[in-house]
């Protein structure tokens, strides 16, 4: 009885925290972690569910289950060690307790063995134990690990799953364990050249390097979210083009279309349709060239660089910033929101009264008369 409240409290805080993680903080009114900022009372006398934009929905808990409750809650915010369901929890939703990807996913990745599927940082032995099922099981060219074999065993040995789960239930010493196994067998193989620097036990801790799980991940949420918000829109938009009405519903649904054009949510779904476009080329690159972990490497890059610079071409800050620094050339186009409010917080100025209108008399020498947005 107490064991069930205790596993609801921790899977409640790891549940909400995997959400919070997937969702862009700039939805919640920049919060960094909303479910910390709840009142303890609020958090460990009910169910918190969050629902987005910095919303929960509650559900009173029984008397007689708060103590065991706010225990679960309090273990999962003080300590690093994982519940037995945590991993489970993780892998579905295909996000580790820092955010990353725990395995490739697309249109492109729906009909792969599950070893195509997996970084590189994952132990070698587990890609073999997959190649081999998927080689063993498959009906198109028995022998071949590159077609994809029976679907349960395939999903059984997915090398992804079986790491993220002996990685995470075995804690940190099954964890360096299997990076250093990792990296042994690739110095003593043929793959050297695969060992990167977060592969490497102790010394990846001393530094950072942004690889295909982790790059640039708050550009990329931003890209979703943007294209979550225009989805209905894309499908009205879609629905006013379609030539299958009456012609005098035709004629007013083009008007409409046209109207539509002129405004700034057009203009935000003109652009996230073009770079659709450019990103299936390169994700049919990607298919094309999967064995070439150069070309690959390359293909995610462009991938990511025509999201950054789609982001910033939707996102109305970075618009403005951009404006600003090509007149302040002590900004850049890149400046967060802080940067921007400090520099422009010591300036002196006075309200006077000059041919019967009231001016605004700035004491600086900064060019605010280049500043134009006419």
């Amino acid at each position: 009885m107490t064991a069930s409240p205790f596993i609801l409290g921790t899977l409640a805080a790891l549940v909400n925290n995997m959400l919070i993680n997937n969702e862009d903080e700039k939805k919640r009114g920049n919060v960094k972690d909303p479910y910390g900022e709840l009142p303890d009372y609020i958090r460990r006398n009910n169910l918190c569910i969050y629902l987005g934009e910095g919303k929960f929905f509650t559900v009173p808990l029984a008397i007689e289950l708060r103590a065991f409750y706010g225990l679960g809650d309090l273990a999962a915010g003080t300590t690093v060690a994982p519940t037995a369901a945590s991993p489970f929890i993780e892998w579905y939703a295909n996000s580790d307790w820092k955010g990353a990807q725990i395995r490739r996913t697309g249109e492109w990745t729906e009909n792969n063995p599950a070893w195509k599927n997996a970084y590189s940082g994952t132990p070698a032995r587990l890609i073999a134990l997959n190649r081999w099922v998927n080689a063993t099981t498959n009906d198109v060219a028995p022998g071949n690990p590159d077609m994809k074999g029976n679907g349960f065993l395939d999903a059984a040995t997915d090398p992804s799953m079986i790491n993220h789960i002996i990685g995470t239930l075995g804690g940190g010493a099954m964890t360096t364990a299997l990076r250093t196994g990792g990296v042994v067998e690739k110095l003593t193989g043929d793959n050297q050249s695969e060992i990167e620097w977060k592969d490497i036990p102790f010394l990846r801790s001393l530094g950072y390097i942004p690889n295909e799980q982790s790059s640039m991940a708050r550009t990329k949420a931003k890209w979703y979210n943007y294209k979550d918000e225009l989805k209905v829109e894309d499908s009205n938009y879609k629905a006013l083009k379609s030539k299958n009405v009456p012609v005098a519903q035709r004629i007013k649904n083009l008007s409409d279309a046209y109207k539509f054009e002129q405004g700034d949510v057009w203009k935000k779904l003109h652009i996230m349709n073009d770079v659709e476009k450019q990103i299936k080329k390169w994700e049919k690159i990607k298919k094309r060239n999967e064995d070439d972990r150069d070309d690959v490497r390359n293909a995610n890059q462009n991938i990511s660089l025509i999201m950054q610079d789609a982001v910033n071409r939707m996102d109305v800050f970075s618009f403005f910033i951009g404006h600003i620094a090509s007149v302040f050339t002590k900004l850049t186009p890149t400046s967060r929101v802080k940067t921007f409010v400090f520099y422009f917080t010591a300036v002196c100025a006075k309200w006077t009264r000059s041919a019967r209108r009231w001016c605004l008399n700035l004491y600086t020498d900064m060019p605010y008369d280049k500043l134009s947005f006419g």
